[in-house]
């Protein structure tokens, strides 16, 4: 925990200054800086969302590591490492972004810096190898934690290795509705902001995704906590739903009426397409292996243990006392999930 706070409030600390030099440029602050009246265009709002998008992202990683530690999830530790990765892609993509919004509004100084004030270059330079830094001490934590939440899966679980394998299963999943969560808001946020006007109706309905989003991944979590076949099968329908919505954005991006308008901001936009199509086929994947664990035990486990679908009082209950009907005696090989 004390890695990923580390993190987040050093990118946080560079991230804000690039964005108070910015609206002090910006508002007509700067006297080092030409007056200039403020600007409305896509240029004066992509920098306050990038810097809005990354203190979203840290909170989140922050929640998530909270999360990972209280539930001893293996699973969510590893993602958050590959999450971090991602994280500081995204953060080399942003330097061209913000330089191309500097030069359209008109304040390439703050990019090049003045006599009296540093420039921003190398501290949008510095994020991403202090992300990659930071991850490589949570990739080290991670591979400590493997073997100690492997433990405690198998005392909770017990030593039916099926039953590891359909928890791990379930693990994975509840991971990816999480992931799934923040990378959607990312994109739909990043769409609306930088690229559409507010009288134009497609920005409330990119908006309005949010809390669909929500609504669905949470009721998708507790079908999958609960074994409600007939949900899941929902849930494999709003996932396809939200694939062909991607397809058709990044379609819009290249062909579309307003193809021409995306200029620079098609980057990163593609890229969280991409990455957010990536994620829900391996979450369309994940859900038909967990809808095939049905029946099988499990609910049952993480009923004795009082376990919702996010982790809620994980320690509660049951111990490695619960046998499966379908047990078979294997020793414990330091994953919790048990060999082949």
């Amino acid at each position: 925990m004390t890695v990923t706070i580390g993190m987040a409030l050093l990118v946080m600390a560079l991230e804000g200054y690039v964005f108070a030099r910015f609206e002090l440029g910006i508002l007509g602050y700067d006297p080092d800086l030409p007056a200039i009246s403020q600007q409305k265009s896509k240029a004066s709002k992509a920098i306050p969302t990038y810097f809005s998008l990354f203190l979203f992202a840290e909170v989140f990683g922050l929640g998530l590591t909270w999360d990972s530690l209280r539930l001893k999830n293996t699973i969510q530790v590893i993602g958050l490492c590959i999450y971090h990765l991602a994280l500081a892609t995204y953060s080399i993509i942003q330097i061209a972004q913000i330089r191309d919004a500097l030069v359209a509004a008109n304040l390439t100084p703050i990019w090049n810096g003045t006599e009296s004030r540093l420039p921003i270059r190398p501290f949008l330079f510095a994020i991403p190898p202090v992300i990659i830094v930071f991850n490589g001490a949570l990739v080290y934590l991670a591979y400590r934690l493997y073997n100690e939440f492997g433990w405690t899966i198998y005392k909770h679980i017990g030593a039916d290795l099926q039953m590891r394998r359909r928890y791990m299963a379930y693990q994975i999943f509840v991971a990816l509705l999480k992931f799934d969560f923040v990378v959607f808001v990312g994109f739909s946020v990043q769409f609306a902001v930088i690229q559409l006007d507010r009288s134009d109706p497609e920005f409330y309905m990119t908006l309005a995704v949010i809390p669909i989003t929500m609504l669905g991944l949470l009721c998708t979590s507790l079908a999958l906590r609960r074994e409600i076949h007939w949900a899941m099968y929902l849930a494999l329908i709003y996932f396809l739903a939200g694939a062909g919505y991607f397809v058709f954005k990044v379609e819009r991006m290249y062909a579309g009426p307003k193809a021409a308008s995306y200029g620079a901001a098609r980057r990163p936009l593609v890229t969280f397409a991409i990455l957010t199509l990536a994620l829900l086929v391996a979450s369309i994947a994940n859900a038909i292996v967990c809808m095939r664990n049905f029946g099988f035990g499990l609910k049952q486990i993480l009923d004795r243990r009082r376990v919702d679908s996010f982790g809620r009082n994980m320690e509660d209950g049951v111990g490695s006392d619960f046998v499966s009907p379908h047990y078979q005696p294997q020793q414990y090989d330091g994953t919790g999930f048990g060999s082949a």
